[in-house]
């Protein structure tokens, strides 16, 4: 039997079943009782869990929109009827569980021989989830619970596993400079939106959240007479230091590709997205993250000298 006769029953296969679980999926959330998003973000969350283990590096550009938009998808389940403290558990939890998806995959392609690494990446590997195993214990026994202690370690310690993943993922300084312009790029609509939230303040959906116990702990903006911008993210505090921390990368990348003559990024481009950044970081009102763009100039000053590393 030919190679191409055996091919065609496996994508008919695969297409059928894709199609049955797309209709069962689409059925639960449909039928489901409850916040219909929220069975939305429940297979969004699996699905990005498998999506990690099978193409972690695809996963992980997945995960960089997620860290910008994550917290306006949680906005938007008040649009889709009543949410449960429960519910949020599948929306916050979407970045976490790829982020141990990724890993997952990682490991495994170090265990075949499809990953090259080292004594350092196992350590890290070891560190980041001994950290992880640290804390849940901790939070467990201080009487967190399990479903307390799964939160914690979501929201916190599961991240320390990108100490283990990004030098995988990113190997040449060339790899390092290509991403880090798309995460300029993921960004700059956060950027523009909260100067959107100063100037025509919030939308309706947004006030609902805010209103809705349990949510955020934004509440407290209902009864300011300002507004403090937070655009895409869970706070005005987030948002001063996430764009703060762009324009770092805008700026560090265009000071180093023009001492070192390479195409990085340009410097009248860096200027432009500077100045969006400080733009949002103004509308967010809060003045904390600024203090990261000195430290960036300072920081490619000392490591470009000659001699300095």
């Amino acid at each position: 039997m030919s190679s191409e006769s055996q091919r065609n029953p496996l994508t008919i296969v695969a297409i059928i079943g894709g199609m049955i679980a797309a209709m069962y999926v689409a059925a639960s959330i449909l039928l489901g009782e409850g916040n219909q998003l929220a069975g939305l973000f429940f297979y969004v969350m699996a699905g990005c869990g498998v999506l990690g283990v099978a193409a972690p590096r695809l996963a992980f550009t997945v995960f960089i929109i997620q860290a910008a938009y994550l917290d306006l998808a949680k906005r938007f389940m008040v649009m889709a009827g009543h949410v449960s403290y429960g519910d949020l558990f599948w929306v916050l939890g979407i970045a976490p569980v790829t982020v141990v998806g990724i890993t997952a995959g990682l490991v495994l392609r170090m265990i075949f021989g499809q990953v090259k690494f080292d004594g350092a990446d196992v350590r890290r590997l070891v560190t980041a989830v001994l950290l992880n195993l640290v804390m849940a214990a901790f939070i467990f026994f201080k009487g967190g619970g399990i479903t307390g202690t799964l939160r914690e370690v979501a929201n916190g310690a599961s991240y320390s596993l990108l100490l283990f993943i990004v030098p995988l993922l990113f190997v040449t300084p060339e790899s390092v400079a290509k991403f880090t312009r798309f995460i300029i790029l993921a960004f700059l609509p956060v950027a523009a939106y909260g100067i959107y939230q100063q100037v025509f303040g919030f939308q309706d959906f947004e006030i609902e959240y805010l209103k809705t116990p349990g949510l955020t702990i934004e509440i407290k903006q209902l009864e300011a007479n300002r507004v403090r911008a937070f655009s895409t993210l869970n706070s005005p505090t987030s948002l001063s230091v996430v764009v703060c921390s762009v324009a770092m990368m805008a700026l560090s990348l265009a000071l180093v590709g023009s001492r070192a003559k390479a195409k990085l990024m340009s410097l009248p481009v860096a200027g432009l997205i500077l100045l969006l950044m400080v733009a949002g970081w103004a509308a967010s009102t809060v003045r904390v993250g600024i203090l990261l763009l000195p430290v960036a100039v300072t920081g490619v000053y000392v490591f470009r000298r000659s001699g300095a590393t």
